[in-house]
């Protein structure tokens, strides 16, 4: 998939990118319930945005880091990372004589 230097700074990055994207939550969360009586409804806006910009960006980011560990740790003997197992599954299987056609 990618070599391990790239996975290592991959891993970095994304831990950096995890905590800024925690941060970005939890101003959303800040501006659009905690203070939400004194701001205006524009910045309640910007606070709702921000807590789907931080959801998203905490999902992203921890994806990352599943993928540079699954190439940085050793695997044992005869196990099939999560990867392989997805790629496994996509294996066309031939169709069967009765199967429907759509």
């Amino acid at each position: 998939m990618f070599d391990r230097d790239f996975a290592q700074r991959l891993l970095s990055w994304s831990g950096i990118a995890l905590v800024f994207s925690l941060s970005v939550l939890t101003l959303g969360v800040v501006l659009g319930y905690v203070v939400d009586s004194w701001v205006s409804i524009g910045w309640q806006a910007v606070g709702h945005y921000l807590i789907g910009a931080g959801a998203m960006g905490i999902k992203l980011n921890y994806i990352a880091r599943l993928a540079a560990l699954d190439v940085l740790q050793p695997h044992p003997e005869g196990w099939m990372s999560q990867l392989d197992r997805s790629r496994a599954q996509l294996v066309m299987l031939p169709a069967s004589p009765t199967a429907r056609v759509a």
